[in-house]
């Protein structure tokens, strides 16, 4: 990666373990200076294994997901994201698509559960991710009861699901 760009990731909030868009299958990924790190299997039902130096590894199944990369269809959002959380807690967002339209978000924490995502939230068409220094916001489009699409926006670490 090209240093200029490296740095420039950092300054807008991106950590350097995230990747947009189709993260690569089979490569170990850190999660900043948490002793942790991820990676995304190559396998056909798709699983992301989350590891600490020494130990057992968390694998959640994340087999819905479809990555995909470029302008069309809100891809430009799809990929992997190292969340910053207090005390150097590993966690990372996934952003994928679920199905022929929605999109989704979910949070691995493995501190926080090692069965299933610490929270999730699933939009009709979109999700936006915006890093914060603790945790993140993230914005969806849902149906209204009148069929409107709207716009929803919520904060986590707030403890507020959306499934």
């Amino acid at each position: 990666m090209n240093k200029l760009l490296g740095v420039f990731l950092v300054i807008i909030g991106i950590p350097l373990s995230s990747v947009a868009g189709e993260p690569i299958t089979g490569i170990s990924q850190p999660i900043g200076d948490t002793g942790w790190s991820w990676t995304l299997s190559n396998t056909p039902r798709q699983h992301l294994q989350l590891s600490v130096t020494d130990g057992n590894p968390v694998v959640y199944d994340i087999s819905e997901c479809i990555f995909c990369s470029g302008e069309d269809d809100n891809c430009e959002e799809n990929g992997i994201y190292q969340v910053n959380l207090q005390d150097n807690e590993p966690a990372i967002a996934v952003v994928c698509h679920k199905g022929a339209h929605s999109q989704r978000l979910q949070l691995l924490a493995p501190l926080r559960d090692r069965q299933k995502p610490a929270f999730t939230v699933t939009g009709d068409y979109w999700v936006n991710y915006q890093p914060l220094p603790i945790g993140f916001k993230v914005s969806y489009d849902r149906r209204g009861d009148d069929g409107a699409p709207m716009m929803h926006t919520v904060f986590w670490p707030e403890q507020v699901t959306d499934e």
